[in-house]
């Protein structure tokens, strides 16, 4: 079924004051507001991504952890706890990442919560 020419009119005239109205137009504005407040204080997909060289070095320090809690229980070194180990094995990764300036890790917190704690 068509519509004449009227009914458009004032279809388009009752839908445009609808869209014109102040309380769309606050409305949309404050979405606006708070969707840049979030792009720019909330939306970090930059720092949950994982590139090659974070991943193998992720890999590499939990091989070398297990590694490290294997000499630990093979030679019975009681007065170093295995998560002792690791730790020095932290500490002695991050020394040697502190003397290469093309990589550029740090201690972050989500990395070491979501991959390292578990």
């Amino acid at each position: 079924e068509e519509l004449s020419p009227e009914e458009l009119k004032s279809t388009a005239v009752a839908v445009s004051a609808v869209i014109n109205s102040p309380e769309i137009i606050q409305t949309q504005e404050c979405c606006r507001s708070i969707l840049k407040v979030y792009h720019t204080e909330c939306d970090s997909r930059e720092d949950e991504e994982y590139n090659d060289k974070r991943l193998f070095v992720i890999v590499f320090v939990i091989a070398l952890c297990g590694m490290v809690k294997s000499f630990i229980r093979h030679f019975k070194i009681r007065w170093l706890p295995e998560a002792g180990g690791c730790i020095i094995v932290g500490m002695i990764g991050g020394f040697f990442l502190n003397f290469l300036p093309h990589l550029d890790f740090g201690f972050q917190h989500d990395m070491f919560l979501r991959v390292m704690v578990p």
